[in-house]
C-alpha cells in the first residue's frame, strides 16, 4: 500500500517510525496511580502544564519548519504558482496560530477528564462553532479574499482567549487545594 502526496509517493508497507514514550505525567505513567486526593490534584496541574510547555516546544520547531517551506509545501498538493500566492500567506496566518493550540487543546482536555464537560463542550465549540462561523459569514464580506484568509487564525484566538482564564481558574483551583491539603499535613 502507498499513500500519494502530489509526486511523492510513501510506502506503507513497513512502519518507519513507531515508539511510545510512557514517562509523562499523565494517566498512562505507572506513578500516576494514587487515591489520595492531593495527589491526584497535584498531577492534574503537573499534567496539564508539562503538555502545555512540551507541545509549545514541539510546535516551535513544526511551525518554524512549516514557515520556511512554506512555498514547498503549498505545491506539494497544488503545483500552480497562482495558488501558491493566495494559499502561503493563509497558511503562515495559520502557522502563528498552531502556537496557542497548547492552551486550546489542553483547557478543553483537562475539562473532559476531570468531568467538567459543560466547560469541556463550550470550549471545544468556540474554535469551529461559536466563532469560525460568524467570521466566515462576516469577514470575507467586509475584507475579501483577506477575510477568509483570516478567519480560522482569528478564530483560534478568540478560543485561546476564551480558554485561557478557564484553564488558569482551574489550575489555580487545584494549587489553592494543593496548599490547603499540604498545611493540614503539616499542622
Amino acid at each position: 500500500m502507498k499513500l500519494t502526496v502530489g509526486k511523492i509517493e510513501i510506502s506503507l508497507e513497513n512502519p518507519v517510525v513507531m515508539a511510545i514514550v510512557n514517562v509523562t505525567p499523565d494517566s498512562f505513567f505507572s506513578g500516576s496511580r494514587t487515591q489520595e486526593a492531593d495527589a491526584i490534584d497535584r498531577r492534574v496541574r503537573q499534567a496539564a502544564i508539562f503538555t502545555i510547555e512540551a507541545a509549545f516546544c514541539m510546535l516551535v520547531v513544526l511551525v518554524g519548519l512549516c514557515w520556511v517551506n512554506g512555498d514547498a509545501l503549498i505545491r506539494l498538493f497544488r503545483d500552480d504558482p497562482a495558488v501558491t500566492a493566495v494559499a502561503l500567506p493563509a497558511f503562515h496566518y495559520q502557522c502563528l496560530a498552531m502556537l496557542l493550540h497548547p492552551i486550546i487543546v489542553v483547557a478543553n482536555m483537562t475539562f473532559q477528564s476531570v468531568g467538567a464537560s459543560g466547560r469541556a463542550t463550550f470550549l471545544a465549540c468556540c474554535r469551529q462553532g461559536v466563532f469560525f462561523i460568524p467570521l466566515i459569514l462576516i469577514l470575507p464580506r467586509t475584507h475579501g479574499l483577506f477575510g477568509v484568509e483570516i478567519c480560522q487564525p482569528i478564530a483560534d484566538v478568540l478560543t485561546f482567549l476564551v480558554s485561557l482564564p478557564f484553564l488558569i481558574a482551574f489550575l489555580q483551583q487545584l494549587g489553592r487545594m494543593d496548599d490547603a491539603e499540604q498545611s493540614k499535613t503539616a499542622s
